[in-house]
């Protein structure tokens, strides 16, 4: 662990220590935004659960997707 530091510092001086995000640079298997748009319209509309959205865009497939999006942005 220190060494990750100290490499750091010494390829880019002080700059090199200071906090970095961890968020991905690419998500390749993300919900298309169309999807993830008419779920939060179909939300916001009927204002249903994510298990009751998922039974009305039919099924387990469609569960997976909504119980993620839930989980990332609205829980």
């Amino acid at each position: 662990m220190v060494r990750k530091w100290v490499r750091r510092y010494q390829e880019e001086s002080l700059a090199g220590l200071r906090d970095r995000s961890r968020h991905p640079h690419r998500s390749p298997r993300r919900t298309p935004q169309e999807v993830e748009e008419k779920v939060r319209a179909a939300h916001k509309r009927t204002r249903y659960g994510r298990k009751r959205l998922a039974w009305s865009y039919g099924g387990r497939r469609a569960w997976l997707f909504i119980l993620i999006l839930f989980a990332i942005f609205w829980e």
